[in-house]
Formats: structure tokens, C-alpha cells, sequence
């Protein structure tokens, strides 16, 4: 999954494109998945990196501004693993506090309160993820309006994706 941060600027780069009316919801379900998880809930709608968006869009409702967070989370947890990560390794959680900082000066990141115990800072090298790649990442994924995902990566589903 990606680190809190890199969720939290595509979340900034996204809220805009997506009508989102109440940003700290939105933020709020930006960040549940991974809470949720960390006491045992299937917050994730099976794996990070192959989520069931279609169970998530049938029980909940996108002109939600917390579910349009929620469902941005899983997408990108989709795309960082299906489409930028080649490889997985321990290593990747120390390349997320070294990128900490730059990310949060770069797209003027407020942390949560649930986030400040959680997100650390490191000053060395990257060792897995390359510094372009997630710019790139998170620029591409955040200019992409929440109901366009909805239609890109659920498919065709009995039920329609709202704006």
C-alpha cells in the first residue's frame, strides 16, 4: 500500500476534480482504510492491491464526501501496486519517511490527528521507490475525477457511478 502521505497528496491534487464539498470527510476516508485495518477489518474489500470496488460502490454511496475518500484509497492502493510498483520489499516503509517530508512541503499537507503518531521522517536515500515515479504517480491518479475511476476501473456493474 502506499504510505499515508502519498494517499493524502493525491487526495489534495483529487478533492477539487471531485466535487468534494466537506474535505476533512474526505480526507477522513482517505485515511480509514489503512486504520481500519490495523484493528482487523477487511477495510481493504479483499487485498490492497486487487480491492472489490464493485462491493464497495453497492454498499456505499458516493455524493458521500468520506466515500468518495474511501474509494479513492482503494484505487490507488490498486494502481501503486497494479501499475507503478514492480517489486514489493520490507524497504518500501523507509522510502515512505524519507518521502514524508518532501510530500507534505510539496502538496501542503495538514496531517490528521490520528496520522501525527504515525507518520515518521527519515533523512537518507530512497532504496525502492524513485522520487519521479511518485511525483508522477500521484499527479496522474490525483487529476482524475472520482467518478471517472468509478467507470474506468469497476467496469460494467449494475449501478451507476455518481458525479
Amino acid at each position: 500500500m502506499p504510505g499515508y502521505v502519498i494517499h493524502l497528496a493525491v487526495a489534495e491534487k483529487n478533492a477539487k476534480l471531485s466535487n468534494v464539498v466537506n474535505k476533512e470527510e474526505f480526507m477522513r476516508g482517505v485515511i480509514a482504510p489503512d486504520l481500519l485495518k490495523s484493528v482487523g477489518i477487511d477495510a481493504h474489500y479483499g487485498n490492497s492491491s486487487n480491492p472489490n470496488l464493485k462491493m464497495f460502490l453497492q454498499k456505499h454511496d458516493l455524493k458521500k464526501d468520506y466515500n468518495k475518500g474511501y474509494f479513492l484509497h482503494l484505487v490507488t492502493d490498486y494502481l501503486f501496486y497494479n501499475k507503478l510498483l514492480g517489486k514489493w520489499a520490507p524497504q518500501i516503509y523507509d522510502d515512505y519517511n524519507v518521502l514524508n517530508p518532501i510530500l507534505i512541503k510539496k502538496y501542503n499537507i495538514q496531517l490528521p490527528n490520528e496520522l501525527q503518531n504515525c507518520v515518521k521522517f527519515e533523512d537518507k536515500a530512497l532504496t525502492i521507490l524513485k522520487f519521479d515515479d511518485i511525483i508522477s504517480f500521484i499527479e496522474t491518479v490525483g487529476k482524475m475525477p472520482i467518478n471517472q475511476m468509478c467507470k474506468k476501473y469497476v467496469g460494467e456493474i449494475n449501478y451507476e457511478c455518481q458525479k
